[in-house]
């Protein structure tokens, strides 16, 4: 897939639904920290690996911040849909790396409840890993809660032969090959 500046191309899902993709910018800070608030207490429980309740809306907000500004160190891909001139995001994916001179990065993933099910996700991560791999990496890596089998099936889709898990304590933690 071609990105176009800032943008990818569009999906369409199973139900008509028309998907849009691109980079988060800077000005996308007071809707992410919306995407957050309007994301389920589980959805927010496997994506962040801990109870969320009670987050003071400053520390939200700074890590809203640190996601749309990732400059040289990662990658955000948000999904949204358009209508009435209206953006909503519907998910995003991130790569994050330590250092600028690492082959590897982190990556994440999370879409609200409403848009789960609906092939938005895979073709999300199929994205992130594209872009991963025209940046230069080699790997990205992740952890997840062994009880979040969506994830992990969708990475068993995404990346079927490049995908490596290991088990910890209500863990799991994969390495993907790109």
């Amino acid at each position: 897939m071609k990105i176009l500046g800032q943008y990818f191309p569009s999906f369409k899902t199973k139900q008509n639904e028309k998907i849009y993709f691109r980079k988060l910018t800077e000005a996308d800070i007071i809707p992410l920290v919306e995407f957050y608030y309007h994301l389920s207490q589980e959805t927010r429980y496997l994506r962040f690996q801990m109870i969320t309740d009670g987050i003071p809306e400053n520390k939200v907000y700074e890590y809203a911040e640190k996601l749309c500004k990732l400059e040289n160190k990662g990658l955000a891909i948000v999904a949204y849909t358009h209508e009435d001139g209206i953006e909503s995001f519907a998910g995003i994916a991130r790569y994050m790396q330590d250092d600028e001179a690492d082959s590897q990065a982190e990556f994440a993933i999370v879409l609200q409840d409403s848009f789960q099910g609906k092939g938005i996700g895979r073709y999300l991560l199929q994205l992130l890993f594209e872009e991963a791999k025209r940046y230069g990496l080699f790997k990205l890596y992740g952890t997840m809660l062994y009880s979040n089998t969506g994830i992990i099936e969708l990475i068993k889709k995404v990346a079927p032969d490049k995908h490596h898990f290991t088990h910890s304590e209500g863990q799991m933690e994969v390495e993907i090959i790109l």
